[in-house]
């Protein structure tokens, strides 16, 4: 009978220690069923921001010759599951770059590899054929709950890339078409390179050449595989687009039959390069001069169809006038800048403002404001490169004066503005118009602006009939 009782006290002690029990088993239990609630609050968190990722940048997942990528790249076991069928043959020369980023745009980067350095390095095995990297999340300091993209580049070319989620345990719930790297873990990154000999652009040289009728001009083309290696002994065939402005024959020689303008093109199984060939006449411009008599400035004048334009800049001292950075010499070479309210009314006797059709007409017969009428128009020096057909065939001598605005003067070297008269519908809505040139392309290009900010740009005028 002794036995079969507890003491009170025995008693309070039996019922502590059992309580103890079932709450540590409790909290077992607790702590098991917290586990699922993060990795499922981890996988609605990946989920999410993978459907962010894919609605921004397209994709996500793994982009590679097995999965709807570019030819001759693969990942390889143990980044993905399986090695993919391949059979072209291995590229060990290449040194290609591996970028790791949480921002898929890659305007930062985590972590960079490269063939060549002290640390981050991408090792080739010749006998494996294929470039080797460890990524140590431990190092990099890879977050908990973040996705990774790893991209493989050569030079600007985009191969591929995988996209890695950061877990703290891998999970059945995470979005299937993402990589779950443990988070302190390290990924082993295997990717294959195979050569690559089909055209992928073609450079032809010279891109935009000016010659006259009965000359001739030499292209050549450069044809480049998809990482930019010069592929040898490959067949071009050349044409051109105006046959009655150019002929070339197989060579790449053309030869100019009448004034214009034409586009070269050569061709290497299905991708095509080209340049601008621009065909002037070499009649010598008709010059001339005039004397303003408001001040005994003289000016170069040229004919050019039936107009008869300034070939120089209007350099005439009046209110809302400017030299280009407040600097008297700058006047003296590129003219002055115009205020609207002081350009208007500032050409001399017998002579006007040109409107919109007077700036059209010359565009016209210089062979097409879009095409290469800028280029006729513009000087060959005092441009900044790559003055892109330049030839100054017309006379006009259009210098690159820059403009000035409100907060300062810029773009000296690299561009100019003329002003037109025309008044439009424009510029009851605070706009005004003119023509423009500059060193990127060979066109006249038509100019709106705000007529609050004040701007001066360069100033043209046109003889009277």
């Amino acid at each position: 009978m002794k036995n079969q009782f507890l003491g009170s006290s025995q008693m309070k002690f039996g019922l502590t220690a059992c309580s103890r029990v079932s709450i540590f088993a409790l909290l077992i239990f607790i702590s098991c069923l917290g586990s699922d609630s993060d990795f499922d609050d981890i996988s609605n968190d990946l989920l999410i921001l993978s459907q962010a990722h894919a609605a921004k940048y397209g994709k996500i997942g793994i982009s590679d010759s097995a999965n709807d990528g570019i030819d001759e790249f693969y990942f390889l076991m143990p980044t993905v599951a399986k090695n993919p069928r391949y059979s072209g043959k291995f590229n060990s020369k290449l040194s290609p770059i591996v970028e790791i980023s949480d921002d898929l745009g890659f305007n930062r980067i985590h972590q960079i590899f490269k063939r060549s350095g002290q640390n981050n390095l991408i090792t080739v095995s010749e006998t494996e054929e294929q470039y080797v990297l460890s990524w140590d999340t431990s190092k990099s300091k890879a977050e908990l709950g973040k996705i990774y993209r790893v991209r493989v580049r050569v030079g600007e070319k985009i191969l591929g890339y995988i996209d890695v989620a950061i877990v703290a345990k891998k999970h059945g719930k995470v979005n299937g078409s993402l990589v779950q790297l443990e988070q302190n873990q390290s990924m082993r990154i295997h990717f294959r390179l195979e050569e690559k000999n089909c055209p992928s652009y073609i450079r032809v040289t010279p891109s935009s050449p000016t010659i006259f009728v009965g000359q001739n001009q030499q292209f050549t083309a450069k044809v480049y595989n998809f990482y930019n290696e010069l592929l040898e002994d490959i067949k071009v065939n050349w044409s051109v687009n105006d046959e009655e402005i150019a002929s070339i024959d197989k060579n790449g020689n053309a030869t100019a039959i009448s004034v214009g303008y034409t586009k070269i093109f050569t061709k290497a199984l299905d991708v095509t390069g080209e340049a601008n060939l621009y065909v002037g006449d070499d009649k010598e411009p008709e010059f001339g001069s005039f004397t303003d008599q408001r001040d005994g400035q003289v000016y170069k004048t040229i004919k050019i169809g039936d107009q008869i334009w300034m070939a120089q800049n209007l350099n005439f001292l009046t209110e809302n006038s400017y030299c280009y950075g407040n600097n008297s010499e700058n006047c003296e070479i590129f003219g002055r800048l115009y205020k609207w309210e002081a350009v208007k009314n500032v050409c001399p006797e017998g002579w006007f403002l040109p409107n919109d059709e007077d700036w059209e007409e010359l565009g016209e017969y210089l062979g097409g404001r879009f095409v290469s009428a800028g280029g006729k128009m513009k000087s060959v020096d005092r441009w900044l490169f790559p003055n892109i057909g330049a030839t100054n065939e017309s006379g006009f001598s259009a210098l690159p004066s820059g403009i000035g605005e409100y907060d300062g003067f810029n773009n000296i070297g690299n561009y100019t503005l003329f002003w037109s008269s025309s008044e439009t519908v424009l510029e009851s809505e605070g706009l005004l118009g003119g023509f423009s040139l500059t060193s990127n392309n060979p066109h006249l290009q038509g100019s709106y602006f705000a007529i609050s900010i004040g701007s001066s740009f360069s100033c043209r005028c046109l003889k009277d009939n």
